[in-house]
């Protein structure tokens, strides 16, 4: 009866759980030192090595995986951030445009009011050299009209 117990312990050890789960489970309660010579005891110097050399990997590979975890959510939440920085670059951008859009169109009504106030000026201002010419004909014609 004590050289079948051994077995079934060995199929519950923290290598067979990690291979079903994508996340190393907590470990069961740690072997007693009985437990473990006699398991130690039925085996031989070679595969002790081999198991040990196996759990030492297997404690390397946790920790690199534990490593690549941390590093993927610290990517991943690098991502998130800088998904968030170019939304609001984008609505930044957006809004400048617009505001551009909205100047340039103001410009261009500013210079067609320029425009037509010039013409305004320019026909004004003709028509006051007219009336002064005019003016000046009409003072011209009285005068001559008094003298006589």
């Amino acid at each position: 009866a004590t050289s079948s117990a051994p077995t079934p312990q060995m199929g519950n050890t923290p290598t067979s759980s990690a291979r079903r789960s994508p996340r190393p489970q907590p470990e069961a309660a740690p072997m007693n030192a009985a437990m473990a010579n006699s398991m130690a005891s039925k085996l031989s110097d070679a595969e002790l090595t081999a198991i040990i050399q196996m759990t030492e990997r297997l404690r390397r590979k946790e920790a690199q995986l534990d490593q690549l975890h941390n590093e993927n959510e610290r990517l991943a939440a690098e991502l998130d951030g800088t998904d968030a920085v170019k939304q609001f670059l984008v609505a930044k951008v957006r809004s400048m445009e617009e505001s551009l859009r909205q100047t340039e169109d103001q410009e261009a009504k500013v210079a067609q009011q320029i425009a037509s106030d010039q013409e305004v000026i320019a026909f004004l201002d003709g028509r006051v050299q007219e009336l002064e010419q005019s003016l000046a004909n009409s003072r011209m014609e009285t005068e001559s009209l008094q003298v006589q």
